[in-house]
């Protein structure tokens, strides 16, 4: 299934208050890229094929873009924009949101079922 569809597919069900960040680096990337809005944030990894065709098509895209080049540098910039969306620009430094998992997740318990995709 195209990406861009489940893209659209939920937000049809998010409402307009709603914003999304998107993290990609394929060519499979790019389609749900454009079907972000104003507001929205897409992150394409630095020198793969998504960064290749945003960066080469910047006026066809409405999201801000936010390029990032290694696992911190991504956690880093995720971290600043979730803080941005979830808080007033005045309120925004007071949290501080840690990446950390501090209990072990056990992998051997799988989903038996594939998960719903809102239509």
């Amino acid at each position: 299934m195209c990406k861009g569809k489940i893209i659209e597919r939920i937000q049809a069900t998010a409402g307009a208050k709603k914003h999304f960040i998107y993290i990609g680096d394929g060519k499979g990337d790019y389609c749900p890229s454009l079907k972000l809005g104003e507001g929205d944030h897409v992150m394409p990894k630095e020198n793969y094929p998504l960064w290749n065709l945003v960066s080469g098509n910047k006026q066809l895209l409405k999201a801000e873009v936010h390029p990032w080049n290694s696992g911190e540098e991504l956690e880093k910039t995720l971290l600043k924009l979730v803080n941005k969306l979830i808080a007033p620009p005045t309120q925004a430094s007071q949290f501080d949101y840690k990446c950390e998992i501090s209990n072990p997740v056990s992998t051997e318990v799988g989903h038996s079922q594939a998960l719903p995709v809102p239509h």
